[in-house]
């Protein structure tokens, strides 16, 4: 075949070959559209505007003078600590002293508990681990990013550093996960804890404090009961109408766990 028939015929081969393939590519293009519309399509679903209704505006300005009044606040307690190293840490903290002379409200105590979570340790306020005059110049603490048995760290500077997804008092990234119960060196093993969201959970904390507390009086109760009457007692542990099975108590003031439910011991 002479050079110009084949390079004609490889030429009209791959036009050919082109227009195939766009061909293909509108069919295929065509059909998905048709199934998108038949299906309702929920391709758009992730920029539909959100339904969520937007506060007034008299509201707005309210929560933008609050937080204006937070920053400037925050602002001057930080330049207040510059000029009088302390000052912060005085905001954060409560002394025994402070609950003998006043009963402190929940507003006080989320304000101060609000102030240590941000607070930045340093080593005169005891971050670290070092020698006895921790405001000597050439002060230098010990890190251990894996704990060493009950102790180490620190493993930052403030509790908002790990805490931090999904904004404050969240929870922390991978790289913020805490190594408890190590060897100091090796990361495999520790006991590896990412650090959960903060926000809300002294309530429940709360209320699972007191669920135990009426759980445990049960099983006290069933005890006594099986020793003053000689006899083997069992006792359903229900507490805020939620049920954790039975205990068993026997007259020589052993309990039986065996009957219970959501729950290793009381």
């Amino acid at each position: 075949m002479p050079d110009v028939a084949r390079r004609t015929w490889k030429g009209g081969v791959a036009t050919l070959g082109f227009l195939a393939a766009v061909s293909v590519a509108t069919l295929l293009i065509q059909a998905h559209v048709r199934h998108a519309e038949g299906a309702g399509s929920n391709l758009g679903a992730p920029f539909l505007p959100d339904d969520t209704a937007i506060p007034d505006d008299p509201v707005l300005r309210e929560q933008l003078a609050k937080a204006i009044d937070l920053r400037r606040r925050e602002d001057f307690d930080r330049m207040l600590d510059a000029r009088d190293p302390g000052e912060l840490i005085e905001h954060a903290t409560l002394t025994e002293a402070n609950f003998d002379q006043r009963t402190l409200g929940i507003d006080t105590l989320f304000v101060v508990g609000d102030e240590l979570f941000g607070y930045l340790f340093r080593p005169e306020n005891g971050w670290g681990s070092g020698g006895a005059d921790r405001k000597a110049i050439d002060y230098t603490p010990r890190l251990r990013r894996i704990h060493q048995g009950s102790a180490g760290g620190p493993d930052a500077f403030g509790c908002f550093s790990c805490h931090s997804k999904g904004g404050p008092d969240g929870a922390g990234t991978q790289t913020q996960n805490a190594f408890f119960r190590g060897d100091g060196e090796r990361t495999g093993g520790a006991d590896q804890r990412n650090a959960p969201h903060l926000l809300g959970l002294g309530p429940i904390a709360l209320l699972a404090h007191e669920m135990s507390v009426e759980v445990q009086a049960e099983a006290a109760g069933a005890r006594e009961r099986a020793k003053a009457e000689g006899r083997r007692v069992e006792q359903a542990l229900t507490t805020k109408g939620v049920s954790f099975g039975r205990i068993a108590a026997d007259p020589d003031g052993t309990l039986d766990y065996g009957a219970l439910e959501g729950v290793d011991r009381t």
